[in-house]
Formats: C-alpha cells, sequence, structure tokens
C-alpha cells in the first residue's frame, strides 16, 4: 500500500502542469540569480531528479541510480526526454558496487555559476582503501546537453576535507547544496 501510494504521489507530480510561465531561454547566470529551480540543460524548463539507491545497475545488486526527466515546452515534467545516471556512466566516479546507494541523498543548485543547475548526490555505501561503507558525495554538472555532459563531475570524500575516515561513516548519508549566498558569482565555500 505505501509503495503503492508513492508511485501515485510520484505520477502526480510528474505529470500534474506547472503553473509558471514560461521562463525565458538560457541565459549565462548573473551571480548565479534566481530563476527555473532545476533547469539541468538549460533550455528554461523546470527537470527534476529522482533517487533510485536501491536499484541494480550492471547486474550490481543495491548500486543506485538517479533518473533525470527533462521538461519540456508544455510545462509538463517527464513526459519526454530522460537520462539515467549512475556510477558506471562517464563523467561519475567509480563504478557501480554493491551496497554503494548512489542517489541515497540529493541536492540541487548551481554550484559553479554557469546557468546550470548540478546534482550532489550523497552515495553513504562507497568502499574506500579497504574499507566498507566509507561513503562520498558526487557532484554531477548541468550543461546544454543535460546533466553530465559538459565537464567531468568531481567527488568528495571525508579525507577531502582532512578528516580521517573509518568504515561505517556513510559520507554522503545526508547532502545539500549552497548556491552564490554573497552574490560575488562564484559559489560560495
Amino acid at each position: 500500500m505505501r509503495a503503492q501510494a508513492l508511485l501515485t504521489g510520484l505520477a502526480l507530480v510528474i505529470t500534474i502542469p506547472l503553473t509558471s510561465p514560461a521562463p525565458p531561454a538560457h541565459a549565462a547566470a548573473d551571480g548565479c540569480a534566481p530563476g527555473v529551480q532545476s533547469d539541468f540543460n538549460g533550455d528554461g524548463w523546470s527537470d527534476a531528479v529522482v533517487a533510485d539507491p536501491m536499484a541494480t545497475v550492471s547486474g550490481v545488486v543495491e548500486a543506485g541510480r538517479i533518473v533525470v526527466l527533462y521538461g519540456d515546452g508544455d510545462g509538463r515534467v517527464g513526459e519526454g526526454l530522460r537520462d539515467e545516471l549512475h556510477q558506471n556512466s562517464p563523467g561519475v566516479g567509480g563504478g557501480a558496487e554493491p551496497g554503494d546507494h548512489f542517489g541515497a541523498a540529493l541536492a540541487t543548485a548551481d554550484l559553479d555559476c554557469d546557468g546550470y543547475t548540478d546534482v550532489v548526490v550523497g552515495v553513504p555505501g562507497e568502499d574506500i582503501g579497504g574499507l566498507a561503507d566509507v561513503g562520498w558525495v558526487q557532484v554531477v554538472h548541468g550543461g546544454a546537453g543535460g546533466l553530465g555532459t559538459s565537464s567531468p563531475g568531481v567527488h568528495y570524500s571525508q579525507s577531502s576535507f582532512g578528516a580521517v575516515a573509518a568504515a561505517g561513516d556513510e559520507f554522503g548519508y545526508a547532502v545539500d547544496a549552497v548556491e552564490d549566498l554573497g552574490q560575488g558569482g562564484t559559489p560560495d565555500p
């Protein structure tokens, strides 16, 4: 029953027309000014990303994936172009491994202030250096061709911030993203 309610809710979110007027075509970011909340390909239409961290990828159980649903001219998200990204996708770090749970947490923002929304993906089950479930965070950049098509993504682990990782840390269990709060034209740390 719970799964059916979730699928029904997801279907409603995807098929209900957006009520905001059509935004202008893509223009370069001006200090990461607000506009369409998530526009991964810069076409001026809202896009959505859906997490599927328990997905089997290329036969690998619970590797995880995200599904990108691109909006189009009729104001509906998910009826047209779709992409699937996982750790075996070009521009995404690592490789699909059992229990990685790629997509366990998601956040969106224009992190590099290029006018395209980027996605921050939690991968709490990532094994690093022989340690199980250390976790990492993957950034997938937006671009004219959609997520992961413009520049290579980057990933961060605890060591990226000077911390020592331990098995079971599950770094990336929760993520958030911050744009240019200072309006300086670059992402804030």
